[in-house]
């Protein structure tokens, strides 16, 4: 398996999820081993931010990258999509505070990549490995993974709310898998929940064009999936094990997870404490199997 890049520039425009403002992208191929970088074209001097783990910002229902003022929200579904289909290395630049939502999927993203054409290049893929059991918690959610050859993931979403109540899916992530069953899922969102978000200023730009209004009895628009939420939640949980930096090899099994909680499974996965003596090396550049830590923790 071998890195790759984009054959071509992409230009995105649309607007954030959360802030309502309008932002634009502009995707560019990057050489080997430099992964996925955002650079933020409407500030002064920012730097560029790298989608890895430890460059993390704290938000709210959803992923954010950078370190004030130079943040980037909601990367997860552009995210999920380059992961999805095995892109490896792209240089983001983006006016704006955050990622457009489009339809609310990574459906749009993927065709964009895909009609700009996709490069192999000469470099291998570094592949992670987890070969011993790891987990993590927090009252009635969990993420757990065991040894696998493929990134397969089992998600258990549960809802107190009649129309979702409780979902399960089991999908290995291959690109064609991401693209058919996942990719065209879209972000939810609760009725009673929305004036709360709206009062922490979050949410501004979902309309029933890119999110999935949950209401007492109804659903805003016509479900792609019947199981459209679980798929949505296993799309996002994609989006943050791209920020590992390189394809992940493990079962994970979830259940009730959230951004928080995959960042925190993530972070015991990337710890320097948990890298096997017998496979060292830096995450990014190893080419070769990076075993991980035995270990989790309840908070």
């Amino acid at each position: 398996m071998r890195q790759r890049t984009i054959a071509k520039n992409i230009e995105i425009q649309g607007k954030g999820l959360h802030t309502g403002k309008g932002s634009s992208l502009l995707l560019k191929p990057s050489p080997e081993n430099s992964g996925v970088v955002f650079l933020r074209t409407d500030q002064p001097g920012s730097v560029p931010i790298p989608a890895r783990i430890d460059w993390l910002d704290k938000a709210e229902r959803c992923t954010a990258i950078g370190k004030f003022p130079n943040v980037v929200m909601t990367v997860e579904h552009l995210m999920a999509a380059l992961y999805g289909i095995g892109i490896s290395n792209v240089c983001v630049e983006i006016k704006g505070d955050e990622v457009p939502a489009l339809d609310g999927s990574a459906a749009p993203f993927v065709k964009f990549l895909e009609d700009a054409g996709i490069i192999e290049q000469d470099e291998p893929e570094a592949e992670l490995f987890v070969d011993k059991p790891v987990w993590c918690g927090r009252k009635d959610s969990l993420i757990f993974a065991v040894p696998a050859r493929e990134l397969r993931i089992t998600y258990v979403a549960k809802f107190n709310h009649p129309l979702v109540g409780t979902q399960m899916l089991e999908l290995a992530i291959t690109p064609e898998s991401f693209k058919k069953e996942i990719a065209p899922s879209r972000t939810f969102g609760f009725w009673e929940e929305v004036q709360g978000l709206w009062n922490r200023n979050l949410a501004l730009g979902g309309d029933l064009e890119n999110a999935i209004l949950i209401m007492e009895n109804s659903y805003s628009t016509p479900l792609r999936f019947e199981d459209e939420v679980v798929r949505h939640k296993m799309l996002d949980m994609v989006g943050d094990i791209a920020l590992l930096g390189s394809p992940l090899r493990a079962h994970i099994i979830a259940v009730k997870g959230s951004h928080s909680l995959n960042m925190e499974f993530l972070k015991i996965l990337q710890s320097k404490e948990g890298a096997d003596a017998e496979h060292p090396g830096d995450f990014k550049n190893s080419s070769s199997p990076v075993s991980f830590y035995s270990g989790g923790q309840n908070s």
